[in-house]
């Protein structure tokens, strides 16, 4: 059997959807049930820090300083960021 340029431009083309489709899947949100949320987020003071690489906007890359309150409220736990 001859493999023709149509044949290469439909498997490409294939190949494209099938990585755009399981990055669409791998990247959605996950459910995480309320009881165990409230176990992993503690009320406090949160800080922190971030570099972002080199781009071309951005050639020395960017550094961030990152802060989060948590506090407890009648309602269950408020943020502030």
């Amino acid at each position: 059997m001859k493999v023709s340029k149509a044949h290469i431009l439909v498997l490409v083309g294939l190949v494209f959807i099938i990585m755009k489709i399981s990055d669409y899947y791998f990247n959605l949100p996950q459910k995480v049930e309320l009881s165990k949320l409230k176990h992993i987020l503690e009320p406090g003071n949160y800080k922190g820090s971030g570099f972002y690489e080199p781009t071309s906007n951005y050639p020395d890359g960017l550094k961030t300083k990152l802060f989060m309150v948590i506090k407890k409220t009648n309602n269950g736990l408020n943020c502030k960021c």
